[in-house]
């Protein structure tokens, strides 16, 4: 089976290894690219009581922003974000699922965590909700864009490796953007979140859908692989 990988990232290493030696060619045709970016900071951040970081990349870019300052409490979506913060020295109080819709993630901050104000860090173009529902309740709230995801043209030797794929792996919507211009309806997904799901499925395609820290287990089960590789593969 011929597997194309559409994301930033391209698969480990250890997991590419996996696949091969089940007989299985990964390739890998990113259909993004991450750009840092320079967010505009009207406060530092330590003026928050607490931050919310979108994703794993967020981690870094939060202890830049804090110049050695001590943090204050975060919140963070998805484990994959909670791993990265827990790991870099960040007091995680609160996890979302990377599943979860933006009133959800405002929901859970104001009734969950104590505070009048958060400072939201991620890509440049969140989903405007999350701060408008927090002003709702109250809440004040500041946006710091640190990176910023943009569509990459393919030439024609990668449209047809995206095209003749037997599996297709494709995470955020704007990757979805791209791949579904060249991809063959017939082509299994398999998407990250429930959102790049729902337009997949809109355009007709058949997905499998999982969550961004579960991937690779979903990966494995639709290959038939569970069993011999249940273990986990960073």
């Amino acid at each position: 089976m011929k597997i194309v990988s559409s994301r930033p990232d391209d698969v480990s290493a250890q997991q590419r290894e996996v696949l091969e030696s089940a007989g299985h060619v990964v390739l890998h045709v990113p259909a993004t690219q991450i750009i840092p970016t320079t967010p505009t900071v009207p406060l530092p951040l330590t003026n928050f009581e607490v931050i919310a970081m979108m994703s794993p990349r967020a981690v870094a870019a939060a202890w830049e922003l804090l110049e050695g300052a001590t943090p204050p409490p975060v919140m963070v979506v998805g484990k994959a974000t909670a791993r990265a913060a827990t790991d870099a020295g960040f007091d995680v109080r609160v996890v979302v699922s990377e599943t979860a819709e933006m009133d959800s993630l405002a929901g859970e901050l104001a009734t969950r965590v104590d505070v009048g104000s958060c400072a939201s860090i991620g890509a440049r173009a969140p989903r405007p909700e999350f701060g408008e529902l927090l002003s709702k309740r109250g809440i004040l709230h500041h946006h710091y864009a640190v990176y910023a995801t943009e569509p990459l043209s393919w030439s024609d030797e990668q449209s047809e490796v995206v095209r003749t794929a037997d599996l297709i792996i494709v995470g955020a919507p704007s990757q979805w953007a791209v791949v579904r211009q060249v991809a063959t309806p017939t082509t299994p997904l398999l998407t990250m979140g429930t959102t790049t799901a729902a337009l997949a499925r809109e355009d007709g395609f058949h997905t499998i859908a999982a969550k961004e820290s579960e991937w690779w287990a979903e990966l494995l089960r639709f290959l038939a692989l569970e069993e011999a590789f249940g273990e986990p593969i960073g």
